[in-house]
């Protein structure tokens, strides 16, 4: 596992983890170690290595969890 951080939502504590797959970093969120959503956010390891060389302010996988977290609670992200 690259990084996680969990979060609590409607009294539901959510996993947000982000993992390397196949040249792909992987955020997914998870509840009770179980997929909490079908929808997998990623993006290329080359793209996160350009990003940090081009001085890119954000970091790109920190950006994907937060957009998972921030998804959930909205509403967007169905659970």
């Amino acid at each position: 596992m690259l990084k996680n951080d969990k979060f609590t939502y409607k009294n539901k504590t959510y996993e947000v983890r982000a993992e390397v797959e196949n040249n792909e970093a992987r955020v997914r969120l998870y509840e009770n170690d179980k997929r909490a959503s079908p929808l997998v956010y990623c993006v290329n390891i080359e793209t996160i290595f350009d990003a940090k060389m081009r001085s890119f302010p954000l970091d790109l996988v920190d950006g994907l969890m937060e957009l998972v977290k921030a998804e959930t609670v909205s509403g967007r992200l169905a659970v």
